[in-house]
């Protein structure tokens, strides 16, 4: 698919929230998804994602769009915000859950952090994540950090495959959600 084609936009508000839902879950796993949200963790995500003030917001959603149809997305945000946007979260995950979460930050400060990004595996390949990578590189710029950082599963192989060819690079490992991640880096 040819990058001028595909679409990427802010997500369109609360209608959204079930397709993020679905992208914080699989950047998650499932297992993961369910020890921090419960059974019916796409709920509690939806949930997040609908609020305008948790870490899953639809404000902090951009979405790729082809014809109309929402095939990926990247959850991202100022890594310095990382504290006040999981406050209302784990309230949230609390509130509908009774679950109680103490969690390291995966994010830096002086980053810009990419916390989730998914394109439909029925997509994957065509250039939809490289292009969700550019435009979160633009808001880091934009909203003034210099570096863009996330992590990764070291055994997504395909993963990693897509955010080296994007410049991002190894800055050492985070313990998060009970395992070993990749700390990735990149200028934006």
């Amino acid at each position: 698919m040819k990058r001028e084609m595909i679409t990427i936009t802010p997500a369109r508000g609360e209608e959204d929230a079930p397709f993020i839902a679905r992208a914080v879950a699989a950047g998650m796993g499932e297992e993961a998804a369910r020890r921090y949200c419960g059974a019916d963790f796409l709920s509690v995500l939806e949930a997040a994602a609908r609020r305008p003030d948790t870490q899953y917001s639809f404000l902090r959603t951009l979405i790729a769009v082809e014809e109309g149809e929402t095939v990926g997305a990247a959850v991202c945000y100022a890594g310095n915000r990382l504290a006040a946007l999981r406050r209302p979260t784990l309230s949230l995950i609390r509130d509908l859950t009774g679950r109680q979460h103490e969690m390291p930050d995966e994010a830096e400060s002086d980053e810009y952090y990419l916390d989730t990004l998914f394109v439909l595996p029925e997509r994957r390949g065509r250039g939809y994540g490289t292009a969700l990578i550019e435009e979160v590189k633009k808001a880091a710029r934009e909203s003034g950090l210099s570096k863009a950082g996330l992590l990764a599963d070291p055994e997504n192989v395909g993963a990693l495959r897509l955010y080296r060819a994007c410049g991002f690079e190894e800055e050492g490992t985070k313990e998060f959600l009970g395992s070993r991640m990749l700390h990735l880096v990149c200028h934006a």
